[in-house]
């Protein structure tokens, strides 16, 4: 299973990717555009998510469509209608027709604490 996960609101925008439950990849926006802390606010038009998307699909030699399952995080507690509109008004990246989950941010810490250890 290929789960590609994104932030967009409290820290900087970054994606990552799991493929089968192993982390292949993870990039902040920042270190593609070299702008300090680059999509951390919302409405910024600075959203686009499509570089670090990419990076971390061609890391495996992967395309959208080869993603089973995308995963975001967001403390803003947003109905997913509302963040579809505010990913695709601010960085084209239309997500209406895939599979999605929303998580809370923290849990999305405590994931990653979780799976990266030997537990």
């Amino acid at each position: 299973m290929n789960v590609l996960g994104l932030s967009f609101s409290d820290h900087e925008a970054s994606a990552a990717l799991v493929v089968d439950g192993k982390l292949c990849s993870a990039i902040a926006r920042e270190r593609l555009t070299r702008l300090k802390r680059d999509g951390i606010r919302w409405g910024g038009c600075r959203l686009d998510l499509s570089p670090a998307i990419q990076y971390c699909l061609d890391t495996e030699g992967l395309t959208l469509d080869d993603v089973d399952l995308i995963v975001w995080s967001h403390t803003d507690h947003l109905p997913p209608a509302e963040v579809y509109q505010i990913l695709t008004a601010e960085g084209g990246l239309d997500l209406r027709t895939r599979p999605t989950l929303a998580i809370p941010h923290h849990f999305a810490h405590a994931c990653g604490a979780y799976y990266s250890s030997p537990f």
